[in-house]
Formats: C-alpha cells, sequence, structure tokens
C-alpha cells in the first residue's frame, strides 16, 4: 500500500462506497430490499461523486437497480458542477438499452468483452477490457487515456 497521498502517476485513486448491513450483507436472500443507510450517508455519496472524475459500478447494480448514476446536486452544498463519467463493467453485454445509465445526459463508458461489445445497442460507448470478466488493469488504462 501507498502511503497517504502518494499515488503512482499510472495509477487512479479509487474510492470504494458501500453500505452493508450489521451481519455484514451487501444484499438480502431472496433479492429483498431494505435501506441500508441515512441522509447523513446519502449526502456524503454524493459530495463523493461530485469530487469524482467517473463513477463505476457493475452490470448487476445497473439491471437490479437502474440507477442513474447523476449527481443529485441539491445534496452537495454547492453550485451544480459536471457530472462525473459513467462506467459501468458488462463483460457479458446484459445491460438492457432502456437503463438509465445510456440516458446521454452523461458520458457512458461501458468496459465489456469482444462479445459484449457485440450485444451492445448501437451507440454505445465501450472499452474491451478483458475476456470474460473485466481486467481492471486495462480498464484504468483506458480511462487514464481519456484523462481521467
Amino acid at each position: 500500500m501507498n502511503p497517504p497521498g502518494r499515488v503512482p502517476a499510472d495509477r487512479p485513486i479509487v474510492w470504494v462506497n458501500c453500505a452493508v448491513s450489521l451481519d455484514g450483507r451487501l444484499a438480502f436472500a431472496g433479492g429483498a430490499r431494505a435501506r441500508l443507510s441515512g441522509a447523513e450517508d446519502l449526502a456524503r455519496v454524493q459530495r463523493m461523486r461530485a469530487d469524482a472524475d467517473a463513477i463505476l459500478v457493475g452490470a448487476g447494480t445497473v439491471v437490479a437497480d437502474d440507477p442513474s448514476l447523476r449527481v443529485k446536486w441539491d445534496l452537495v452544498g454547492r453550485a451544480p458542477g459536471r457530472d462525473p463519467l459513467r462506467v459501468v463493467l458488462d463483460p457479458h453485454g446484459r445491460i438492457p438499452a432502456g437503463a438509465r445509465v445510456f440516458d446521454r445526459t452523461v458520458p457512458t463508458l461501458v468496459a465489456t468483452s469482444a462479445e459484449g461489445r457485440g450485444r451492445m445497442s448501437a451507440g454505445v460507448e465501450t472499452v474491451v477490457a478483458g475476456e470474460g470478466s473485466i481486467d481492471l488493469d486495462r480498464l484504468f488504462a483506458a480511462l487514464r487515456d481519456r484523462g481521467v
């Protein structure tokens, strides 16, 4: 691990955020839904999004929740700015064409495989970043090439 504040130039700074239950679960059996965090956490997440160059989620999140991945600027506490690039990991090309991440309000990049790319709708921006699974080194290199 690098000392705080020292990140190699060819690597991104990655923040991970998730809410878990008291027993450490991210999801409940049978797909049952429950709110695991409160208003203060939601505002903190929105501030993190506002400060990020990109927000990354998996295809499972898009299929299950259909998030917009937009910044809720009213919760950030400052004037609206630009929303981060939306990046979705989808090696198998299973995100539905009507998903909100494809609403064209904010750019979206889908990290996929050659097979998955063939299943994407026309006009979806993709980067092949692995075969069968996503190689994060390849994805991060592609993001770095975009200035992210």
